[in-house]
């Protein structure tokens, strides 16, 4: 999670800003009789939008856009968190059981779709909410076993997050995720920094490469269809010749 994220996520977390607090309030402004799951939809949708384009913001992206992300994963999220909380009523849990499991399906259902949303490839976005579910969901129910608070709770989550993202995809130059509470996470490399590309690496991508072979067809061309020529310039080599005589 990045560190605007983090901050914000801490500072609503440590006054007892929740998703489910904020759809209440904005749902009885509207004077709409809403139920938990919705106020937990409209209220994770907000918080998801004001973290989402504070993060794009900060890190030099497109604010409109992480609101807009932040806002699709942090309302399903929210939504599906409080959905499978309320079933998991009697089912004979422990509220920190039952806390890690509703928290860990909304991160992974919110954390899936919201990096679809922001255009991640489905690989990426299926990556973005296993991380998201599993750090959300341990964060979540360690923080309520032990006692951590909201704002324990989300730090723990975030935590977990970035180890999990380091551990999965330690080179990936750029990876999209979602850290524990529905923020969208966006890792580049710096600017003007670049891999230089050396003979191995180009040929360890080309052996790599489905049906290649040494000499075979690459690129729609073919090592055999070309004569062998000269590289060297006969008439360069004797100017370096004479001038070092």
């Amino acid at each position: 999670m990045p560190a605007a994220a983090l901050v914000a996520t801490l500072a609503l977390s440590s006054v007892g800003v929740t998703a489910a607090s904020v759809g209440t309030a904005v749902l009885s402004a509207a004077g709409i009789a809403g139920s938990t799951i919705v106020a937990n939809v409209v209220g994770g949708a907000i918080i998801g939008a004001g973290t989402g384009a504070l993060s794009a913001a900060v890190q030099g992206g497109k604010p409109l856009k992480g609101a807009l992300t932040g806002a699709i994963s942090g309302g399903i999220g929210g939504g599906v968190t409080a959905g499978v909380g309320e079933a998991l009523k009697g089912a004979g849990l422990s509220p920190s059981v039952a806390a890690g499991i509703s928290k860990g399906a909304g991160g992974f259902a919110g954390g899936t779709i919201g990096a679809l949303a922001g255009g991640a490839k489905f690989g990426q976005a299926l990556t973005g909410g296993l991380i998201s579910g599993v750090a959300g969901g341990l964060g979540t129910g360690l923080g309520k076993e032990f006692g951590l608070g909201e704002a324990g709770s989300s730090l723990l989550s975030a935590g977990l997050s970035t180890g999990l993202q380091a551990a999965l995809a330690p080179s990936a130059s750029r990876t999209l995720g979602y850290g524990g509470g529905f923020t969208p996470q966006v890792t580049q490399q710096a600017k003007g920094v670049t891999t230089p590309s050396t003979g191995a690496t180009i040929g360890g991508s080309l052996a790599a490469a489905p049906g290649y072979v040494p000499g075979g067809a690459v690129f729609g061309t073919s090592d055999s269809e070309k004569k062998p020529s000269n590289v060297w310039n006969t008439a360069s080599l004797r100017t370096i010749g004479e001038e070092n005589a």
